[in-house]
């Protein structure tokens, strides 16, 4: 007599996968105006995302990168130590977002004063690469080190993302940001 046992069991496989919003939030649009900048990166994926480094280079015109720090966080996020800037670009130390969390990085970046009046500033583009495993193993974590972006569907290490703001930055005289009204009777 022979008895035949079997057994399933399901494994879920979850991947991190970041979301990054960048958002002008207000300031001056004028030579030597400075612009206020927002960007949020959350994790809607299935699994942590580790070793997060993110990182801003400024559009043209854009220059003296100041003020950056964590406007928020929420969700369990390991947070950067630190931040680099050489005044046109940022990048944090690494950092860890939990499935569900987030975090807010904001800054400050001066419209140069030779700015073109009239002149659109292209959006300026927040990066971050990440993996999948706590630590630098490549043995047994995915990373972005294959390139491509994180939905691409090509490059297995493509844990890759970036995002434009939402609008671009127009140059105006500053004689068209304030003015004396007068009125006579």
């Amino acid at each position: 007599f022979t008895d035949t046992l079997t057994a399933s069991a399901t494994t879920a496989v979850g991947e991190p996968h970041l979301a990054i919003t960048n958002v002008i939030i207000g300031g001056e649009q004028v030579q030597g105006g400075t612009m206020n900048y927002s960007e949020t990166i959350t994790n809607d994926g299935a699994g942590t995302a580790y070793d997060i480094v993110a990182s801003d280079v400024a559009a043209q015109y854009l220059e003296n990168i100041t003020n950056i720090s964590i406007g928020a966080s929420s969700g369990g996020v390991i947070l950067p130590t630190g931040f680099t800037t050489d005044g046109t670009s940022w990048s944090t130390s690494a950092f860890t977002i939990p499935v569900g969390g987030s975090i807010t990085v904001t800054f400050s970046a001066d419209i140069a004063g030779d700015a073109p009046i009239g002149t659109n500033i292209a959006p300026n583009t927040v990066t971050a690469t990440y993996s999948s495993q706590q630590g630098t193993s490549a043995a047994v974590e995915r990373d972005g080190s294959d390139g491509g972006e994180q939905d691409d569907g090509i490059n297995l290490n493509n844990y890759n993302v970036e995002a434009d703001p939402s609008a671009t930055l127009t140059v105006f005289p500053i004689e068209l940001l304030s003015f004396d009204a007068q009125w006579k009777d």
